[in-house]
């Protein structure tokens, strides 16, 4: 157990922890993301982050989602907390505030990221479903940044992430709808699995589901193909920072042409 585990995890000491974390998320940031994130994020969508928490924190994490299960929403077979950074400090500003991960969004998307929200999530194993976020979509036609954690161990049978690599950038998205009849595939939000594995098919690619172990936090591009897998067994724990980007408008009314973020 890290020095930042044990004050965290003692009680009189829970609020300087607090501070602690947020320091270090602070430090985590960089003047200049590593240009192998970035390549990797805008030719295949996805890049993974190992032991970004330790099992201690991720532990934490946990006990703290199961202590405020009562106020999930329920979605089929999951429970999920939106807006878990208001109800949980740990949540907040151990992952939530976390300027590293913003950083490397407002790079990729190549404008600055707003957090929208830090969804907490608790996910029953449920074979007869399609998986978490009801199977295969995409979150944007536009870029769109979004950083998931494990926070339990994930195996095949835990309802791994899964992505289609390369299915973000617009020219695939572009290809593929020339290479078939129907022009339509890019612009709906949800697709079978017969889609996707035309999808794969056409453009010669196969898709990739993330097994790893808990305080594992996958960066992706939400515009691209992808799903949670659907729960075989067991429970799967995760929380994941979604992110925006600034939506330019005119104030009509004021009639002055102003322009707010």
């Amino acid at each position: 157990m890290s020095m930042l585990d044990n004050v965290l995890s003692n009680k009189y000491l829970h609020a300087t922890g607090l501070v602690v974390a947020h320091i270090l998320s602070i430090f985590r940031s960089k003047t200049q993301v590593d240009p192998q994130i970035l390549t990797a994020l805008n030719t295949e969508g996805y890049w993974i982050l190992p032991d970004f928490f330790s099992e201690s924190i991720c532990n934490m994490l946990v006990q703290n989602f199961d202590e405020r299960e009562s106020i999930a929403t329920i979605v089929d077979s999951d429970r999920r907390i939106f807006g878990m950074e208001k109800v949980s400090e740990l949540h907040q500003h151990l992952f939530a505030d976390s300027v590293f991960l913003k950083s490397i969004g407002d790079v990729h998307v190549g404008m600055p990221q707003i957090l929208t929200t830090t969804m907490a999530a608790k996910l029953y194993a449920a074979p007869d479903k399609l998986g978490s976020g009801g199977g295969w979509h995409r979150d944007s036609f536009l870029p769109q940044f979004k950083a998931i954690c494990y926070l339990t161990d994930v195996c095949e049978a835990n309802g791994p992430f899964e992505y289609v690599p390369g299915s973000h950038r617009l020219t695939n998205k572009l290809k593929f709808a020339l290479k078939t009849a129907t022009r339509t595939h890019s612009n709906i939000p949800r697709y079978t699995q017969a889609s996707i594995d035309e999808y794969c098919r056409v453009m010669g690619v196969e898709s990739k589901f993330f097994v790893a172990k808990k305080g594992t936090v996958i960066l992706c591009d939400t515009s691209g193909l992808h799903r949670g897998r659907p729960i075989m067994e067991g429970i799967r724990y995760a929380m994941t920072n979604y992110y925006r980007s600034p939506r330019l408008f005119l104030d009509r009314r004021a009639g002055k042409g102003k322009v707010y973020a």
